[in-house]
């Protein structure tokens, strides 16, 4: 709690990575489109996570539900 998503997202990376794990899940809840300086948070976790996968994320995926209405298109 309270700490930088990068840098959960890059620590959590290391331990997989000196674990020998096969897969790992980052969550990024809470992500609207409409607010820019979450938009650019995303963009550090991507570059943060390259340090120490070069070709990370593998995979992106997208979890709408009922309640997004309008905003998912």
């Amino acid at each position: 709690m309270g700490s930088d998503p990068a840098s959960v997202a890059f620590d959590t990376l290391q331990s997989a990575v000196a674990q020998d794990a096969d897969i790992v899940i980052i969550d990024t809840a809470g992500r609207l489109h409409n607010k820019v300086n979450l938009m650019n948070e995303l963009t550090k976790v991507k570059r943060v996570m390259q340090k120490v996968v070069a070709d990370a994320p593998h995979d992106i995926l997208l979890v709408l539900d009922g309640s997004t209405g309008q905003n998912a298109f």
